[in-house]
């Protein structure tokens, strides 16, 4: 959705303003976030500054900046989350959701989740079972309507970023999750802890989160 709305700010800057759009491509909110504020490496996670002409096109020529000006990479951005850029969890201005290890599900959130208005409503009318709850998704009702992972590995559902990443911002998180009990197994799936307390049962027992990302 985010990409089909930068297409359409490109359409209308471009036939409206007269203004050249190029389009280029950032993997994560947090990374596109310290582009569109000068930094170079934002492609690495990390922010540093080339404010010369010189040292502009030093990171260009090292592959640190896509364009060879002192000019932000994006200029604009369909969507931000710069909450994790900017704010230790001491210093943000909002709390984070307390969604930790809230029962015998093993549910443990640090972002929101979506399910489809669909499946909400065929648990209600099937099962009576209440899908806006973290409490219903331990019944067995609730989890036979979902593709467990061994169905999407069968048809092959792959894992995008795996066990490790070089990106700092994706590294970074993956430690968080080690320190919180998750388990990253070999088909990199990332398993909670009630989930990799079951073993090689994680694969038909448990339910499959998808990242925006």
């Amino acid at each position: 959705a985010q990409a089909i709305l930068a297409q359409i700010f490109g359409i209308l800057i471009s036939e409206r303003l007269g203004i050249e759009v190029i389009y280029s491509n950032c993997d994560d909110e947090v990374t596109c976030f310290r582009s569109v504020n000068n930094c170079i490496d934002w492609q690495e996670g990390q922010c540093s500054q080339a404010l010369s002409l010189e040292a502009a096109s030093q990171a260009f020529a090292a592959g640190r900046k896509i364009f060879n000006d002192t000019l932000s990479d994006h200029m604009l951005l369909s969507e931000i989350f710069g909450k994790n850029a900017i704010f230790t969890e001491d210093e943000s201005p909002y709390d984070p959701p307390p969604a930790i290890l809230l029962g015998p599900s093993g549910y443990v959130g640090l972002d929101g989740l979506y399910v489809f208005k669909e499946a909400v409503d065929a648990a209600w009318l099937a099962h009576r079972i209440d899908l806006l709850s973290w409490r219903s998704y331990g019944a067995a009702e609730a989890k036979n309507l979902f593709d467990n992972p061994a169905a999407l590995l069968a048809d092959g559902v792959e894992a995008a970023y795996g066990c490790n990443s070089s990106v700092t911002t994706f590294s970074t998180k993956m430690a968080e999750h080690i320190s919180l009990g998750w388990v990253c197994v070999a088909e990199g799936f990332w398993l909670n802890p009630a989930c990799a307390a079951l073993g090689a049962a994680w694969r038909t027992e448990c339910l499959v989160l998808l990242d925006d990302d």
